[in-house]
């Protein structure tokens, strides 16, 4: 086992793309709608909610969610081992 430094990525570097209307090259939007009143609803009015059946839907808070323990909140993924020799000898801790 060869103990290595972890550092945090500093900067993203994802493509982030956004949709277009082929026709007229309009921007494709997503609106959120209630179905029950018929109508457009602002963000501040959408919560989240579990959906027990079809009809019933559980409502969960964000403070809910946050008190949510999660296993792998403490836990770090082994993507791959790789050979000592690839590993810049700066990063191996004494």
């Amino acid at each position: 086992m060869v103990p290595i430094n972890v550092v945090s990525a500093t900067e993203d570097y994802s493509i982030r793309f956004r949709q277009y209307h082929l026709e007229d090259m309009g921007r494709v939007r997503v609106r959120k709608y209630c179905d029950i009143e018929d109508r457009e609803i602002a963000q501040a009015e959408i919560g989240k909610g579990y959906h027990l059946t079809t009809e019933q839907v559980i409502p969960i808070s964000d403070e809910e969610l946050r008190e949510i323990p999660l296993p792998t909140a403490k836990a770090i993924e082994i993507e791959a081992f790789v050979p000592l020799e690839s590993i810049d000898p700066i990063r191996i801790c004494a």
